[in-house]
């Protein structure tokens, strides 16, 4: 999926990538850090996984940052 727009103020939006290497990147309604202990690759039983990481290789997924009011759109699904 493409988007041209920002849906909140409908400023231009730029692609580009939200990166990782060597650890999981996730959303989470959880707003409590992990504990320091925690495996670098956990997700949450609540958290949606933004990627397929490698700790060599690292991960990306697509993103949009908006240019007027800096937000950043993230579409989850990598099939769109």
């Amino acid at each position: 999926m493409i988007i041209n727009r920002c849906p909140y103020c409908s400023g231009k939006l730029i692609h580009g990538y939200i990166k990782t290497r060597g650890e999981a990147l996730a959303w989470s309604p959880n707003p409590e850090k992990l504990p320091f202990m925690t495996n670098k690759w956990h997700i949450g039983e609540d958290d949606i996984k933004l990627g397929d990481f490698s700790y060599y290789k690292g991960d990306k997924i697509d993103a949009y940052k908006c240019n007027t009011c800096n937000i950043i759109i993230i579409n989850a699904n990598k099939d769109l």
